[in-house]
Formats: structure tokens, C-alpha cells, sequence
């Protein structure tokens, strides 16, 4: 692939990996907890086979840190990859430093915009902790293209 249509590519896949972001940001808060409860749930009975046991309190108190949980690492996840895909495209137009500071840029412009958008949706509310999240994910994806790249020098 030549690098104009590796450019192309990677903007098209960055493009669309940024309106799945806004799909699920635009989830209100009925259908987003309900999305992450299924989620959740599973995770649980997996950790907790005799969740059924617990008394009502401890069920409650297990529900609610697991459902945060779940939707953090979602906020982290999702901008774990998009750093990763913004970077391979900033990759092919400057050097490994400029690129790693542009998609960082990227992401945290992203993560604001993103919280904006959440607080005009019924049922969600924006939040600087879940920038903060998101800007852990962000710098996940740094540490993983981090180590790929350093792995390639070594190999090389």
C-alpha cells in the first residue's frame, strides 16, 4: 500500500472508530446503563458464582463497583484504540515523537468534545473524570505503540 492510500485508510478507519465513540456517547442513560448492566452481569457471574447467596447490601454494593468498572474500562478502551489508529495516521505524515504529541492532542480534544456532547444527552452528564479516563486510555495505546515500535528497532 502506497502512502497516500495508507493516509486514506487510516483517516477513513480513525473517522469511523470516532463516530462509533459518538453512537455510544449518544446512547441516553437508560440505554447506555442497560448496554453496560449486560456486560456487567456477565462479568460477574463469572467472578461470583454464588452471587445469589450474598445479602441484598453486599449484591448492591458488588453491582454498582462492577458497573463502574465496566464502563471506565470502556472509556479506556475506546481511547486506547483511538490513539492507536490516529497515531498510525499521523505516523505516515511526521516523525515518532511529533506524531505520539499530535494524537495525544488528538484524543484529548476528542475526550472534551465528547463529554460536551454527553451533557445534551437525556439521562448522561458530562464529567472531567471521565477526560481524565479517557486520557489514561489514550496514553495506554501511547505505551502499546511504545513498545511495538521499540520491539521493531530491536528486531531489525
Amino acid at each position: 500500500m502506497n502512502r497516500r492510500n495508507a493516509l486514506i485508510f487510516f483517516c477513513f478507519v480513525c473517522l469511523i472508530w470516532l463516530a462509533f465513540i459518538y453512537v455510544l456517547s449518544s446512547e441516553n442513560g437508560i440505554t447506555s446503563s442497560n448496554s453496560s448492566n449486560k456486560i456487567m452481569y456477565f462479568v460477574r457471574n463469572i467472578i461470583y458464582k454464588d452471587f445469589n447467596q450474598f445479602d441484598e447490601k453486599l449484591k448492591n454494593v458488588i453491582n454498582r463497583r462492577l458497573s463502574f468498572i465496566v464502563r471506565k474500562s470502556a472509556h479506556i478502551f475506546l481511547f486506547m484504540i483511538l490513539f492507536i489508529l490516529v497515531f498510525n495516521f499521523c505516523f505516515l505524515l511526521f516523525d515518532y515523537r511529533m506524531s505520539c504529541l499530535c494524537s495525544l492532542i488528538l484524543v484529548l480534544i476528542f475526550a472534551i468534545i465528547d463529554e460536551i456532547h454527553q451533557g445534551f444527552v437525556y439521562g448522561r452528564a458530562r464529567s472531567l473524570g471521565d477526560i481524565f479516563i479517557d486520557m489514561i486510555g489514550g496514553f495506554i495505546g501511547y505505551l502499546i505503540v511504545y513498545f511495538v515500535i521499540c520491539r521493531r528497532r530491536r528486531n531489525v
